[in-house]
């Protein structure tokens, strides 16, 4: 086994995930943030503060996790396939949550939501970016498009935020004066620039085979609420 420590982007983890390459382990218990978790995480980015670090297991043909992960992280559905390489052993509920945000608002939501999901996701209300307050904030999905907002989906990628910014300039933003939207344009560059900046530190336990990720995963986790032995073993039995 050889463990290794890497400050990686936290849009490269996001993107690992929504390519199948990294799956949330089978063990790991439900989604269980409040929104005043999800708001204490959003803010700590925008901040610049550290937000913890992630677990993986890598086992490259020392083990065989074709079934040992879950197929949904957050809105993300996928598909076992050769190309998963890495389960996420610790970081679920964070990685999880920058998979809601960065959701369409337009896709449908999973059938499955748990408890938590439902009451923070689902409940009528849409994460925008306010950019006269120049904060984020949960608001009714009426009013998501108008004053001068932008999903908060827009901070994680130009490829939304573009194509939005082009189209409210001449239609909702056009009766704010130039000191507004010049303000609030550079609070918001400055926000993305802190989202697509965003480092964590991966732990990742590579050609680990089964009883030696057990052990290390005991051994590193150990905050929280603790983990039994026993789940982790039926992680490698499980089955959606």
């Amino acid at each position: 086994m050889n463990i290794q420590q890497n400050s990686v982007f936290l849009s490269n983890l996001l993107k690992d995930l929504t390519n199948a390459r990294l799956l949330p382990a089978g063990f790991q218990r439900p989604y269980v943030w409040t929104r005043a978790d999800v708001m204490a995480l959003l803010e700590s980015i925008l901040r610049g503060y550290p937000i913890g670090a992630f677990l993986l297991w890598s086992p490259y043909g020392r083990a065989d996790i074709s079934q040992a992960g879950r197929t949904r992280l957050g809105p993300v559905h996928m598909l076992r396939g050769d190309s998963t390489s890495s389960l996420l052993l610790d970081g679920q509920n964070r990685l999880a949550t920058l998979a809601w945000v960065a959701r369409d608002e337009a896709s449908p939501l999973p059938d499955d939501l748990t408890t938590a999901e439902r009451a923070v996701w689902a409940d009528g209300k849409a994460l925008v970016a306010n950019l006269r307050e120049k904060k984020l904030e949960f608001v009714d999905q009426a009013e998501a498009d108008s004053g001068f907002r932008l999903p908060a989906r827009a901070l994680l990628s130009s490829l939304v935020a573009s194509p939005l910014m082009r189209r409210r300039w001449t239609n909702e933003w056009a009766g704010f004066g130039e000191t507004v939207l010049n303000d609030g344009l550079k609070w918001f560059d400055e926000a993305s620039g802190a989202f697509s900046g965003a480092r964590v530190v991966v732990t990742e336990m590579e050609y680990a085979t089964a009883q030696e990720a057990k052990d290390a995963f005991l051994h590193i986790c150990k905050v929280g609420v603790p983990m039994a032995a026993s789940d982790f073993d039926a992680a490698l039995s499980w089955v959606p």
